[in-house]
């Protein structure tokens, strides 16, 4: 059953991409997608992070992102994170940390300034599995998992960045004017049965978030880290200040954490939701 769902995920996310080509790649929004990353640089150009070196490789949208976290004792999260880089703690816990969100629009550079969507997959789900780690004194999140439906985005991470991305059947979709409904399922092996479901409804008032705060060590992270043939490998990020609210969440289906190596309860202990960012991406380079 899995080889045929996985088989027929395949088959229809290609036959999106090739239906998208017949229509070239869109160019027309290069100018407003120009102006926007301009701005994106000229708003952080005194972060305390340095730029990565070399020109960015994506421009992203990310939108509706409800981050469900779990506290850990570090000796059980110490086990997933490869040698090189060093737990993060807050409060003297690690975190686990569940991110659903949708891709509201991706880009890659291509010459020059320009850009160019990826054609029939311009936006989409994605579910990413994290945990939060040093390297060299600064902080950054490590990917254990990555799911998402859109296969050709799915391989152009894994070439590019080097994410540990997955195939999965995913939703994103509106119940009301305020609830969202996100679930995903994952469609081939290892872990075939690793399922996320849950509604959420943004609460409360969205504001900057604190520098001292918990929402903020989880959040201020210029740096993805990930692991390739023993290497570790950092990924640049620049976006604009995160703005967060509080959310109300039901979680009808979790077994990604047991997926993912962890035995934690369903329902996360701290959630918060960010309406939209944008973000500008490097692509994965050595750590020396």
């Amino acid at each position: 059953v899995h080889i045929v769902e996985g088989a027929e995920h395949v088959a229809a996310h290609v036959g999106q991409f090739l239906k998208g080509l017949t229509h070239g790649f869109h160019t027309d929004a290069r100018r407003v997608q120009e102006e926007q990353i301009d701005g994106i640089f000229a708003r952080n150009r005194g972060r305390a992070n340095p730029l990565p070196s070399g020109d960015w490789a994506t421009f992203q949208t990310w939108r509706n992102l409800l981050f469900a976290h779990w506290p850990v004792p570090a000796s059980v999260v110490r086990p997933h994170v490869p040698e090189g880089l060093d737990l993060d703690l807050f409060a003297g816990q690690a975190y686990v940390s569940l991110v659903a969100m949708e891709m509201g629009h991706i880009c890659f550079r291509t010459l020059g300034t320009l850009t160019a969507t990826i054609p029939g997959e311009t936006s989409f789900p994605e579910l990413n599995v994290r945990t939060y780690v040093r390297c060299n004194g600064r902080q950054g999140v490590y990917f254990l998992r990555a799911d998402a439906q859109a296969l050709i985005a799915d391989l152009g991470a894994r070439m590019l960045f080097h994410m540990p991305y997955g195939p999965a059947t995913m939703s994103l979709q509106a119940i009301d004017a305020n609830t969202w409904s996100f679930r995903s399922h994952r469609t081939m092996p290892p872990t075939p049965d690793a399922t996320y479901a849950i509604r959420y409804t943004p609460t409360g008032t969205l504001a900057p978030v604190g520098e001292t705060s918990r929402t903020a060590f989880l959040r201020n992270r210029d740096y993805a880290y990930l692991s390739r043939d023993g290497q570790i490998l950092s990924l640049g990020l620049l976006h604009d200040p995160w703005q967060a609210q509080t959310a109300d969440v039901t979680v009808q289906v979790n077994t990604v954490l047991a997926a993912s190596g962890f035995e934690l309860p369903s329902t996360p202990l701290y959630v918060d939701y960010t309406p939209e960012i944008q973000v500008v991406l490097w692509s994965g380079e050595p750590v020396r």
